[in-house]
């Protein structure tokens, strides 16, 4: 039997069968939580065109603008029982790269990261977020705020699809 879980208001269903789906939401609904205004859209489950025409999926994406500027902060959300190691940064970075549209990186782990991932995401500029290290009264603060100081540059913006 196939679980789904009301995504939106107008029943937009999410398939929820697959490992990780309840972590992507659960950060989704995060950052459904704490945004402020309408102008703030949340998505799971997203794929967007890369440079070279190429869908490339992405967990969560939080998209916005400020004075015709739009953001685009691509969210990874990873359940695993073991820290998360840097073939997964590496992989991470690698797509967003090719979507100039991502002005930020955020990766969400459930048990952390190796030290190497650490290094490489410091050297990336990838927001590393361990949820099991949380308070619960800290969780709003810690899921991908999003902070205008520490944007990629943008360039034209591609379509989702």
């Amino acid at each position: 039997m196939v679980n789904y879980i009301n995504n939106e208001k107008d029943f937009n269903p999410i398939k929820v069968g697959k490992k990780g789906k309840l972590f992507e939401l659960f950060v989704s609904r995060i950052e459904e939580a704490k945004k402020k205004g309408d102008t703030i859209e949340i998505l799971v489950d997203k794929s967007i065109r890369n440079l070279e025409g190429n869908l490339r999926q992405f967990d969560v994406l939080v998209k916005s603008s400020i004075n015709n500027f739009k953001i685009t902060v691509a969210v990874e959300c990873k359940e695993y029982s073991n820290p998360v190691g840097l073939e997964k940064i590496d992989a991470f970075k690698s797509n967003c790269d090719r979507i100039p549209e991502i002005n930020k990186m955020v990766f969400v782990s459930k048990s952390g990261f190796t030290g190497p991932a650490i290094k490489t995401a410091n050297f990336y500029g990838i927001e590393l977020i361990n949820i099991s290290e949380l308070d619960s009264d800290k969780i709003f603060d810690a899921i991908a705020p999003v902070s205008y100081t520490t944007l990629r540059a943008h360039e034209p913006v591609l379509d989702l699809v």
